[in-house]
């Protein structure tokens, strides 16, 4: 017998519209970007043109960027005479265009930026130091039975088993 069919036979119904939404979304997906190259199509010399174009402006962007950054980082070697490059992004981190105008108009020390880089240096330094006192600390068990008259631990028990080795080389070296 087979699957019961609409009026209008094999083309109709909700699979025919299917298709057909699919068939639109292929149709826009076979085209990228703003110079509409093909997906697998051959690069046209148009293409490569607008490319190239595009990657001149940015590189002249970077490129003027660059020569801003090196004029401001001149100005503030020259207000500051007897520091170096080494320490100042040492202080202030990565020295870019705003950093150092933050620097050049008095104003780094009370900016955002800088107040969340000194707190996470602080942070930083005290996850270290808590690290280090965790790695020296021993952690001990004690029982009801090795109290002392006092109340003082008279026998102490390390978890880590260390001393089992201990003693067993003093006694094979007894033997």
């Amino acid at each position: 017998m087979g699957k019961k069919q609409g009026k209008g036979g094999k083309g109709s119904g909700s699979h025919a519209a299917r298709k057909a939404k699919y068939a639109t979304h292929n149709v826009g997906a076979a085209q990228k970007g703003k110079n509409k190259k093909k997906t697998g199509g051959a690069v046209t010399m148009k293409n490569k043109a607008d490319r190239l174009k595009r990657h001149q402006i940015r590189m002249a962007k970077l490129q003027s960027r660059k020569d801003e950054r090196l004029e401001l980082l001149s100005q503030v070697l020259s207000k500051t005479p007897n520091t170096k490059v080494g320490e100042l992004s040492k202080k202030y981190g990565t020295l870019n265009i705003r950093r150092l105008t933050d620097i050049l108009n008095n104003v780094a020390e009370n900016s955002s930026w800088y107040k969340a880089r000194v707190a996470r240096k602080e942070a930083e330094a005290q996850a270290r130091s808590a690290k280090v006192v965790r790695k020296h600390v021993k952690f001990r068990r004690r029982r009801k039975e090795d109290k002392g008259p006092k109340g003082q631990p008279r026998q102490v028990q390390a978890l880590h088993g260390r001393r089992d080795k201990r003693d067993r080389k003093v006694q094979v070296d007894q033997e």
